[in-house]
């Protein structure tokens, strides 16, 4: 490399030389430009986050006393037993549409309908999944001819899991 570097005439170098301290200075450019533009964003960022983190420490009092009526205004979930899907289905208005409420298999509850209105039955699945935690493992719900809105449905609930 030096023999080749010897050989080059005064003008050739002095090109050379030239464009490599002006790729040399480009790459300084394009590395540090990127960290120059963070550090002035953080410059600007960090103060805001700062305000933020001090009002939100002047304000933990209120949260933690809202947290409290929160947590004391939830209502308990109850286990799912066929007492309390009784209790719901008479709620709900459905007690009378039953047309077999029995124990399933392990924890659940098989419940059979021969002639319900699809959003009544909705409703008191929604109700059901918030009340006693519960969810629908299988389901049968056929469309009644004739009869707009209205379905049979034969389902299994059980406990929701991590509830």
């Amino acid at each position: 490399m030096l023999r080749w570097w010897r050989e080059r005439m005064a003008r050739e170098k002095l090109v050379l030389l030239a464009g490599a301290v002006i790729l040399l200075l480009t790459t300084i450019y394009l590395v540090l430009e990127p960290v120059v533009q963070e550090r002035e964003r953080l410059q600007t960022e960090i103060p805001k986050l700062q305000e933020d983190l001090a009002w939100m420490q002047s304000h933990i009092s209120d949260i933690n006393r809202l947290r409290g009526v929160v947590g004391a205004a939830t209502v308990p979930v109850q286990t799912l037993t066929l007492a309390v899907v009784e209790d719901a289905l008479r709620e709900a208005g459905l007690k009378e549409q039953t047309t077999d409420l029995r124990p399933a298999a392990g924890q659940g509850v098989q419940l059979v309908f021969d002639q319900v209105a699809f959003a009544d039955l909705m409703e008191l699945l929604s109700q059901l999944q918030r009340r006693i935690a519960a969810r629908v493992s299988q389901a049968r719900i056929d469309r009644l001819e004739n009869m707009p809105g209205m379905v049979k449905a034969n389902m299994s609930l059980v406990p929701t899991v991590g509830k």
